[in-house]
């Protein structure tokens, strides 16, 4: 499982919202902060699973 306490979930909270266009006061800001040290917590022990790439629904993001 990943430690995510090695994750900086601040410092990529605050590069992604100017990548989305958003700005967001204090409160708003710790708020979402929360909820990616969640969802990261909640989803380590998913990357311990193999996906065979037969599985994989998209292996190569292409936009």
């Amino acid at each position: 499982m990943i430690d995510t306490g090695d994750l900086d979930i601040p410092a990529y909270v605050a590069a992604s919202l100017p990548a989305v266009g958003l700005r967001l006061d204090a409160a708003r800001l710790t708020a979402v902060t929360a909820a990616f040290a969640l969802v990261a917590r909640v989803g380590a022990p998913a990357l311990l699973c193999d996906v065979s790439p037969a599985i994989e629904p998209a292996p190569v993001f292409a936009p």
